[in-house]
């Protein structure tokens, strides 16, 4: 059960930047990011009933989501947030202006909200 929740914070993780780098399905971006935050929290609670978390009593209940993983999805919102924030050597017209600036937005609520939890 611990595994299956783990690849479905994955999946939705990479939902996410998927949506922030191909720009597409902006407007999905605010369901998936808070259904994907509540399964990372539920997966970093130590001691919950489903045998998961990477709490104090990681050994005891079995969990293979560690510190590692953390530290990469982590890493990769870094590089999404360096990526979008690069300027761009041509000139953008007002709509990608516009569109950069939500991008930008949504990748540092996301690295924000991970790195609080």
């Amino acid at each position: 059960m611990a595994n299956w929740h783990m690849k479905l914070v994955v999946i939705r993780f990479v939902r996410l930047n998927g949506i922030l780098f191909t720009r597409t399905s902006l407007e999905t971006f605010d369901e998936v990011c808070s259904s994907a935050i509540n399964e990372f929290e539920e997966l970093l609670t130590p001691g919950s009933n489903s045998g998961m978390g990477i709490g104090l009593d990681t050994v005891v209940n079995g969990s293979t989501f560690s510190g590692l993983v953390v530290l990469q999805i982590v890493s990769i919102l870094i590089f999404t947030v360096h990526n979008i924030s690069e300027t761009e050597k041509r000139s953008l017209s007002y709509a990608e202006i516009l569109q950069r600036s939500v991008l930008l937005q949504n990748a540092l609520l996301l690295l924000l909200t991970l790195q609080g939890t």
